[in-house]
């Protein structure tokens, strides 16, 4: 891999392991989370979504990165309709817009892709932060990642530090309570309790920065 460029075969690889190690990994985390303030239906959403990420990425052979993006969404979205499913497509289709026709990207497109992904995900959820919203670990993270990117760092150290940003974010919702979504409905009990959606999205980061470092 080269340090301040990603070719289409990084991305499709990079997600893919992610897809596994999610499941691996972190199923049974998110579970126990969100049957704490939820249904706990994240686990199977994480199961499920992940493993079709996994079984089109194993087969694909689309060059194009915002093709490859807008499908990763919707296998996903497909495998187990949820509000995260639909955040997680939502995500995926912006960021592909941002890229259309591309075989490759620079830090200045993840950095576009990433803040473009957020900002379809706070207009489809209608919160901010500070709700106990998957956002409190997103927004730092994509922040973080801009901020590495205006400065030159590499691809590498713009995920390690907005990885290192969401953790921040994601420990920050045990303080919080939950003000949208079904958790709202559990009030005072949601605080103490770290956000399943936080959580998820800050593994699915912090997976992905381990298989870059390996590429």
């Amino acid at each position: 891999m080269n340090d301040n460029m990603l070719l289409s075969a990084d991305i499709v690889r990079v997600l893919r392991e992610a897809a596994v190690k999610m499941q691996e990994n972190h199923v049974k985390e998110v579970r126990d989370l969100d049957a704490e303030i939820g249904d706990g239906d994240l686990g199977i959403t994480v199961q499920k979504g992940f493993k079709a990420v996994e079984e089109l990425l194993s087969r694909t052979d689309e060059h194009d990165i915002s093709r490859i993006l807008k499908d990763v969404g919707m296998v996903f979205s497909e495998a187990n309709p949820s509000t995260f499913s639909a955040f997680f497509a939502t995500a995926f289709r912006k960021a592909s817009a941002v890229v259309k026709g591309k075989e490759s990207v620079d830090i200045n497109d993840l950095s576009m892709m990433f803040k473009s992904a957020v900002q379809g995900i706070t207009k489809l959820g209608k919160a901010k932060p500070g709700d106990k919203t998957i956002l409190d670990a997103l927004i730092p993270a994509s922040e973080e990642f801009e901020k590495t990117a205006d400065k030159g760092g590499s691809i590498k150290n713009a995920f390690k530090a907005a990885s290192e940003a969401a953790k921040k974010g994601m420990e920050r919702t045990k303080d919080m309570k939950a003000q949208v979504g079904r958790a709202y409905a559990f009030g005072e009990r949601t605080c103490g309790v770290q956000d399943p959606g936080a959580t998820a999205s800050y593994h699915f980061l912090n997976e992905m920065v381990g298989i870059l470092y390996e590429l």
